[in-house]
């Protein structure tokens, strides 16, 4: 995996309100040691109004070890930094590469695992939707 250039990231789920920042305070060197960061996954969630947790590296190089220690599905990303109309709203050409809800509800393994409850998870992923006007 690349190293992360020095500057502000965000951590980022789509699926569970996991909304934080990752600072790298510089370039990386070859003769760094990567940084261990172990990344929880119940202390990165927040709810509405809460304050954004920043954790800290010194370098880019990065290892992460990540513990999804709840019952939530999860997925892990870091990106630059910006604001939620931006995450959201990226015109697809612009955005990075990602799975999409689609593609991993249709996967062959996610069916396996969950067929009994795709409904009640597509129905409760809806439901807590909003609806945001693209102009603000």
């Amino acid at each position: 995996r690349p190293r992360l250039s020095a500057g502000l990231y965000r951590m980022h789920c789509p699926i569970v309100p996991t909304q934080n920042y990752l600072r790298v305070l510089r370039e990386a060197k070859d003769e760094d040691q990567p940084c261990n960061l172990n990344i929880y996954h119940s202390k990165l969630v927040v709810r509405p109004g809460d304050p954004l947790t920043t954790l800290t590296v010194p370098h880019g190089k990065v290892h992460f070890d990540i513990f999804p220690d709840t019952m939530s599905e999860w997925i892990f990303w870091i990106h630059d930094d910006m604001d939620e109309q931006d995450i959201f709203y990226l015109p697809r050409n612009e955005r990075g590469s990602f799975l999409t809800a689609f593609e991993v509800l249709d996967h062959r393994t996610f069916q396996l695992l969950f067929k009994d409850e795709i409904d009640s998870i597509i129905y409760d992923a809806v439901s807590q939707m909003k609806v945001y006007d693209h102009d603000e």
